[in-house]
């Protein structure tokens, strides 16, 4: 049998005049319910599905292999009815991804994720043995991970952190010329692979050298210091030594293979 994956990406070649959308869904799910594998529906209360959460059997086979790592990502604009792709991903010893379970949510609410997340539990118990769950910096997702899986660490993508501070290097607001906007791209890749406090603490004055003028200085140093301080412990490599990521610094995988799967 296909995995979910193949099936939602069949949803978007399906001819313009058939079946609405959610009864093409709802006909998947009847065919998907059999031999070992599952699949949950979650309406609020008006009927409206707000969750659908699908996994095989042998995505929880390849969870109980690998439980060790997480990646975890909300994928937007996969369907016509605009619902999010919420999907959990593991590697396995050979470094390949596999999906674990995926989820079509309505929003993005607390309580939404929640669902999704204790389906995944309900149908995987041995969840506990997770030890590190790499997201993006969404502050609700992580809120309800920590709060399902108190045992692992959650930990910040690379990707997306660079990501980040390099937008914000280019906003207006810091008005940098573009030698200091190079600059300081650099130093934002080197402040996140820091091996130490003092090393860390030596790119923080490099920025200082390279931002030179006071007002833009302060500007930049607020903003690190109200966005990114607080949550150090879960992007900078200073926090990642005792961790057991295997090497995973960032959820790329994941988005790599929702695009092959999803998109082609």
């Amino acid at each position: 049998m296909k995995d979910v994956h193949n099936l939602i990406a069949r949803l978007e070649k399906e001819a313009v005049g058939s079946d609405s959308l959610e009864k093409r869904v709802e006909n998947y799910l009847i065919d998907f319910a059999t031999g070992g594998n599952y699949a949950r529906m979650f309406t609020n209360t008006e009927g409206v599905a707000e969750v659908i959460t699908l996994q095989t059997a042998h995505m929880r086979s390849m969870f109980e292999s690998f439980p060790e790592i997480v990646l975890i990502d909300a994928t937007h604009d996969t369907n016509k009815s605009n619902y999010k792709l919420f999907s959990f991903m593991i590697h396995d010893a050979f470094d390949k991804g596999y999906h674990v379970q995926h989820s079509l949510i309505g929003n993005e609410k607390k309580e939404t994720l929640r669902t999704a997340i204790r389906q995944f539990k309900e149908a995987c118990p041995t969840f506990d043995y997770i030890a590190c769950i790499m997201v993006d910096k969404d502050f609700t997702e992580i809120a309800v991970l920590e709060e399902e899986f108190p045992s692992a660490r959650v930990l910040l993508c690379h990707f997306h952190v660079v990501q980040c501070l390099h937008r914000e290097v280019a906003n207006s607001k810091y008005n940098f010329d573009a030698w200091t906007k190079n600059e300081m791209r650099q130093l934002c890749r080197l402040l996140i692979s820091a091996p130490s406090e003092r090393i860390y603490n030596e790119v923080i004055e490099a920025m200082k050298v390279v931002i030179r003028n006071n007002a833009k200085q302060d500007l930049w140093f607020k903003m690190l210091d109200n966005n990114w301080t607080p949550c150090k412990t879960r992007w900078s490599s200073i926090h990642r030594g005792n961790i057991p990521h295997m090497g995973n610094q960032t959820n790329n995988r994941y988005v790599a293979e929702i695009s092959n799967e999803l998109f082609e």
